[in-house]
């Protein structure tokens, strides 16, 4: 578990460090131009959908297969330079369908009550994000293969929340028109995939030549069957977390998607630790069960659940605890306030989702993988129906509950899976003291009369009395070794620190 903390520390901090960029840039910044940046969530989140379907579900194999074609001399093969070959030629392919199902794409849209003219009008810089998304994609998989998951996403995420601002600033003051804004979107997507490929090549891990004698027919076509249920897993995530703000902009427009962009970038912070744990865990977690070490696995699967939900209740009780005066800093406190509820549903989802730990990955790397395309067919038909659904009827608040019950059924059905085929569930007493501890710390938190002092102190004001009840009563009651491992360890960094500072 050390290559574990010690990237997912490193993960946390550039996550963070990312999420307060994006923080800060949602709250002073986004509202100066909130539908130029609906556009560019509508631009992304549209690529990341059709990257799923154009890449084939290639990227799926990246950790899948990696252990297979291992080798001493870092060339594997050519693993890497076959999947690479797979999604140049998967690209072009998509392209013919595209255009051969053009009219379909329309009357489907159109049935939906959404907008179809407004996806047509931006399809050239979707197509290119669709591109660029997939191999950023593709190419922090097979990173993580080797246990390095934190340059990636220097790329794919700080890169991405650092250049945006300054986008929709340059578009705030005019100094930038939709086309030159579209044009940057696309550019720090390139550099992204430029920087992560560099990594990549330094670790050993880009060789393009293809060993055809170890790559059979009969193992691609294996390789193509695990990737057709890969695309489906992956359709079906991006239908879970991404469908909302495409319906929203296609539906309400694209300001009003802005706003709820903001909103649910705050309740999704939450979920960051998860990202940094998943991004390590996901190869050793393949190998165990490859290597049938189910004591491990059932490790894995309880004190990640534990420690994600954890931190993800204590960063919930600070998010809502402080989101009011959060909003009151901002310059459209009336719009943003409004969307406090999107705030709480998707922390809320994002908390079901954390605590139900690895099911979907220990699935995922089983033998049982094609039961992941039940769940994610569930989480897909159910998210978009409920969206179709609560969207016109309550606006934004009705996204982030499709979401949160959507994650409800198809997270239950995994666990459900689990305790069938292996006998193990994620849940322990601990969960209900981690539950009675944040209610406590949140109670606290409200003690403190509402606008009776400047937003920002009454931030600081209620952050460090949720903080000093939470943390306290959390490593007191030992609920979890690896926190407190992790907490002591911290105090003695800042010992030493001190102490070389004291004597200088």
């Amino acid at each position: 578990m050390g290559v574990i903390k010690r990237q997912g520390i490193k993960h946390s901090i550039v996550g963070y460090t990312a999420t307060a960029v994006g923080a800060l840039s949602g709250l002073f910044i986004y509202p100066l131009d909130e539908e130029v940046y609906g556009l560019a969530l509508f631009l992304t989140n549209t690529a990341f959908l059709l990257s799923t379907i154009m890449s084939g579900g290639i990227p799926s194999l990246a950790v899948r297969y990696f252990p297979e074609f291992k080798t001493a001399d870092g060339k594997h093969k050519g693993f890497f330079g076959l999947l690479q070959l797979g999604i140049l030629l998967a690209f072009p392919i998509f392209l013919t369908f595209g255009a051969w199902g053009q009219e379909w794409v329309i009357w489907a849209l159109e049935r939906m009550n959404m907008d179809a003219q407004l996806v047509f009008n931006y399809i050239g810089p979707i197509l290119a994000l669709t591109f660029l998304t997939t191999q950023i994609n593709f190419l922090t998989e097979y990173t993580s293969n080797y246990h390095r998951i934190v340059v990636p996403v220097l790329f794919s995420n700080l890169l991405f929340k650092l250049a945006l601002p300054v986008l929709v600033l340059l578009s705030a003051w005019q100094l930038l028109g939709r086309d030159g804004f579209t044009l940057g979107v696309i550019v720090y997507h390139a550099l992204g995939v430029a920087g992560i490929a560099a990594y990549l090549y330094l670790l050993g891990g880009v060789a393009m030549r293809i060993d055809w004698q170890t790559f059979t027919w009969r193992k691609i076509r294996e390789m193509g069957e695990y990737a057709v249920y890969g695309i489906f897993s992956s359709v079906g995530n991006v239908l879970a977390f991404r469908i909302d703000l495409i319906m929203i902009s296609t539906i309400l427009g694209l300001g009003t998607a802005g706003i709820f962009g903001i909103a649910q970038f705050i309740g999704a912070s939450i979920e960051i630790p998860k990202r940094a744990l998943y991004g390590i865990v996901r190869p050793i977690l393949n190998q165990a069960l490859k290597a049938d070490q189910y004591e491990e696995v059932l490790m894995i699967y309880q004190k990640t659940s534990l420690n994600l939900s954890l931190v993800g209740l204590f960063l919930t009780a600070l998010v809502m605890g402080s989101l009011d005066d959060l909003f009151r800093l901002t310059r459209d406190y009336e719009s943003l306030s409004a969307a406090a509820s999107v705030v709480f549903l998707t922390a809320l989802a994002k908390l079901v989702d954390m605590a139900s730990s690895t099911n979907g990955l220990i699935i995922y790397y089983s033998r049982y993988y094609r039961f992941n395309f039940v769940t994610v067919l569930l989480l897909a038909v159910c998210n978009v129906a409920f969206n179709l659904y609560f969207i016109p009827r309550i606006g934004i608040s009705g996204a982030a509950l499709a979401t949160v019950l959507s994650m409800l059924l198809a997270n239950t059905a995994r666990m459900l899976f689990v305790w069938w085929k292996w006998r193990m569930q994620p849940f322990t007493l601990a969960h209900a003291w981690a539950l009675g501890i944040t209610a406590l710390a949140y109670g606290a938190g409200e003690l403190i009369p509402d606008s009776f002092v400047h937003p920002l102190l009454s931030i600081v004001l209620r952050s460090a009395l949720i903080a000093g009840v939470f943390l306290p009563m959390m490593f007191y009651s030992r609920l979890s070794t690896d926190v407190n491992e992790l907490a002591l360890n911290a105090l003695q960094q800042a010992k030493k620190w001190w102490k070389g500072v004291s004597s200088n």
